[in-house]
């Protein structure tokens, strides 16, 4: 058991709260007046990419014909990097002091298209699918936009409520950008405070990696061998044995010690024999149990440009009307995350018109006066 169920789980779950060799993307999206769109992302040039072998791809996208790429480069001695062809490029990339990027881009004739049509299909995001939502309010002297992007939750642990071991405003603030908490404590008792939180978000994992074990073994009890106890014991003793970890059980520990703690439990060696899990179950374990760190493979620096002049936003930067996020996993495993933001663009004509009105307006007013 200790070669199967239990290495996978272990890197599932270490790999899950604690993955740190993440591939960061950036993306940026552009929504025009009319509500076309464009969207690219930006990477470091490499010659198979600029060759155009999509197999060696390094964008979380897959690239075809409607992506058009750019290249980008700089010379020793440029002060600024300019776009360059191909032929460029393989003249200098071996260059050490030239420094290369690529961008790819591709248009969209609505954000709805865009909505339906751009996925994440070459990366660890291949199962998150972006809700998009864009509102134009037209309002006489300017015209409003409204765009929002969310990430819907990617938690796949249903059986037990996190809400048992952590607040709405907890998680929202180990997890996302919520501050309301940290009001009147100094460093150190946040420092506490998150601790505290973490280790009872530790806590709900543990408790909801050892009921996705015990539940795939209750499943498939009949294919079991050896096993000492019926499956109604078996299913009976279930909060019994989740006793035996201790309280501050580590996250390796529930995977690491559940044939032992098995053993102790129901006084046999039988949950540590190889002939206990049989190979073919393997499959079946793949298929059944969700893959709970892919996720956490990948995060994006997005930045988004709206028409006009941004008026509210829940983006923690913004910079010349270009609004930037950090998206990853952590953001949107519990809660939904959205990136949200407003603009207004004036219009000129609607104050041409209204001045033109105001004026005769006033010489009707005075030639009566005569």
């Amino acid at each position: 058991m200790k070669k199967t169920i239990v290495e996978i789980l272990v890197l599932s779950v270490i790999a899950l709260f604690y993955a740190c060799n993440t591939a960061n993307h950036q993306m940026y999206t552009r929504i025009n007046p009319d509500g076309s769109c464009y969207r690219e992302f930006k990477g470091s040039a490499d010659s198979a990419s600029v060759a155009g072998d999509t197999s060696k791809n390094r964008f979380p996208v897959k690239l075809d014909s409607s992506w058009k790429m750019r290249i980008y480069g700089k010379h020793a001695g440029d002060s600024i990097l300019k776009q360059i062809d191909k032929q460029d490029y393989f003249s200098n990339f071996r260059d050490s002091t030239f420094l290369s990027y690529l961008i790819v881009q591709k248009e969209f004739p609505s954000v709805k298209n865009m909505a339906d049509n751009f996925r994440f299909n070459n990366s660890d995001w291949d199962s998150v699918m972006p809700v998009l939502s864009w509102k134009k309010k037209f309002r006489w002297f300017y015209t409003y936009y409204e765009f929002s992007e969310t990430y819907p939750s990617q938690n796949p642990f249903a059986t037990i409520p996190v809400g048992g071991y952590l607040s709405p405003e907890e998680i929202a603030t180990l997890y996302g950008h919520h501050s309301e908490l940290y009001k009147g404590k100094i460093g150190i008792e946040i420092r506490d405070m998150l601790n505290d939180m973490e280790s009872r978000s530790n806590a709900w994992l543990n408790r909801s990696e050892f009921e996705e074990n015990y539940r795939f073994l209750q499943k498939h009890y009949s294919d079991l061998k050896n096993i000492p106890v019926d499956s109604a014991a078996f299913s009976e003793a279930k909060d019994s044995v989740y006793l035996l970890f201790g309280k501050d059980t580590l996250l390796p520990d529930v995977n690491n010690r559940l044939d032992s703690v098995l053993n102790i439990h129901f006084d046999t060696r039988n949950f540590s024999n190889d002939a206990f899990f049989p190979s073919e179950l393997m499959e079946k374990f793949e298929k059944e149990i969700p893959d709970y760190q892919k996720s956490f493979g990948m995060k994006l620096d997005y930045r988004l440009t709206l028409p006009g002049k941004v008026v509210e936003t829940n983006a923690p930067f913004l910079t010349n009307d270009t609004l930037t996020w950090k998206v990853d996993a952590y953001r949107f495993f519990f809660t939904d995350y959205t990136l949200r933001a407003a603009s207004r663009k004036p219009n000129y004509w609607a104050f041409a018109v209204t001045a033109v009105i105001l004026i005769l307006s006033v010489l009707t007013f005075l030639v009566k006066r005569k």
